[in-house]
């Protein structure tokens, strides 16, 4: 068992059940998450975070290591606003970011809404985020942020914004992004 705990947690010991519960129980009530929305987002069923948070997760594997691991990986990998790390007073200005500033301009020229997408480490996130603080201190109003889960695509992330606010959700990209708007 020593030898799966060092593959699972190279280097870095996993903090003990209070801990991971106390961290994910605060992490959820400020995100407005419940059990089972954090359940699916580590790719665990609700049943097996309902055992973890009532204490009952013994009686159906022999250890929580592996959900820990998950639990406590997720909340350091998915800060919450206001909670990582501190925007940078410029952007640096590299071909990702460049080009997301460039597709960010030309929505805002023409008056559409953009959907950002891309593999992790191209500044996407810093990008908006940094884009999003600058519109705000300059008191615009016309920019705001929203932050998808991971592990889902735009075209899924428009087709459940719509869905949310009560407008069809069954139609092209465009449309899609029309029936948020409206």
């Amino acid at each position: 068992m020593a030898e799966t705990e060092r593959l699972v947690t190279p280097g870095v010991d996993v903090p003990g059940y209070g801990v991971v519960v106390h961290a994910a129980r605060e992490y959820m009530a400020k995100a407005g998450m419940e059990p089972h929305d954090l359940a699916c987002e580590i790719g665990y069923a609700k049943s097996t975070i309902r055992h973890f948070f009532f204490g009952s997760y013994s009686r159906v594997a022999s250890t929580d290591l592996y959900l820990r691991r998950a639990i406590w990986d997720y909340i350091a990998e998915h800060p919450l606003p206001g909670e990582d790390a501190r925007l940078p007073g410029k952007l640096l200005p590299t071909r990702d970011t460049r080009l997301i500033m460039e597709r960010i301009e030309q929505a805002r020229e023409h008056g559409r809404i953009i959907v950002i997408e891309g593999p992790p480490g191209t500044s996407k996130t810093t990008a908006l985020r940094w884009v999003s603080a600058e519109r705000n201190r300059l008191r615009l109003r016309d920019t705001f942020y929203i932050r998808a889960r991971t592990k889902i695509s735009g075209v899924a992330l428009l087709r459940r914004l719509p869905s949310l606010l009560g407008a069809n959700s069954k139609a092209t990209r465009d449309r899609l992004v029309s029936n948020v708007v409206r």
